[in-house]
């Protein structure tokens, strides 16, 4: 076999290899950033489980929690009044429901990629208790 065969087939060979190998870490990569979305759903649904059922409603929102979230690239979260959603790309939403109903401001508080501190209060509106969720500014 000559030198210029060998070349060849080489090349052949990591392209074969490459072609394979690349789908594999592209779904990997999507396969963290999911479980990353899901823990970060999960925790904020926690959270707002323990807020509601450790504290009583107020019309001033007396319970008060801050934490941050971290959206990793790829994906994005949002938070509407009944549900944490939550899909990497251009997939499918998943949801984690959360015991009272969430109070975003507009119909739906979106989270895009990067590090978002919120605000979360136990509140009494309309008789109702309601977990008001904000956007911290200047994160």
């Amino acid at each position: 076999m000559t030198d210029a065969v060998r070349v060849v087939l080489a090349v052949l060979l990591t392209g074969v290899l490459l072609g394979a190998g690349v789908p594999a870490a592209d779904r990997a990569q999507e396969t963290r950033t999911a479980d990353r979305l899901d823990e970060t759903a999960t925790g904020l649904a926690d959270v707002v489980a323990r807020l509601s059922a450790r504290n009583d409603p107020t019309p001033g929102g007396a319970a008060r929690r801050t934490l941050v979230v971290s959206i990793p690239p790829g994906g994005s979260l949002r938070i509407d009044p009944m549900a944490i959603r939550w899909r990497v790309g251009g997939g499918q939403w998943h949801a984690r429901r959360v015991p009272e109903r969430l109070g975003v401001g507009r119909e739906t508080l979106r989270l895009p990629p990067g590090r978002h501190r919120l605000h979360l209060s136990l509140r009494t509106e309309r008789g109702r208790p309601v977990v008001r969720v904000t956007r911290v500014s200047g994160d």
